[in-house]
């Protein structure tokens, strides 16, 4: 019995399921942190942590993604700062770079972003 609860529990928190739905991802690339929320089965938001100053921007609700068993694509074309990028559902790494990777949140995006620029501005006063 404990073992089929601890399956059920490892898949419903594993990377590779198949509804993205309620999904967040935090993703460092260069000195921003990406958190990508996927809202149903088309589309997902996007927030920016920017590690230098501390911003936080909400870069909109309305980005499109499509998925496969393999990748997640990513695409945020309406706006100036156009992306496209791939997530590996296996690894997490983006566009299959092993220095750019995303972590599972399981708290809200912009909850882990206000504590984030609370510690950094912490680090900052005490230095």
């Amino acid at each position: 019995m404990i073992l089929v609860c601890f399956f059920i529990f490892f898949d419903a928190k594993s990377k590779h399921h198949k509804n993205l739905t309620g999904l967040k991802l935090v993703c460092s690339i260069g000195k921003k942190k990406h958190g990508f929320e996927f809202l149903d089965k088309q589309f997902f938001s996007e927030h920016i942590f920017s590690v230098e100053n501390g911003n936080i921007q909400e870069k909109g609700t309305n980005f499109h993604y499509l998925t496969d068993k393999n990748y997640v694509y990513l695409e945020r074309l309406g706006s100036v700062n156009k992306i496209f990028i791939t997530i590996n559902r296996a690894s997490l790494y983006i566009n299959d770079n092993k220095r750019l990777r995303c972590a599972i949140l399981d708290t809200p995006i912009i909850e882990y972003f206000k504590k984030l620029k609370k510690k950094s501005s912490g680090e900052k006063l005490n230095k």
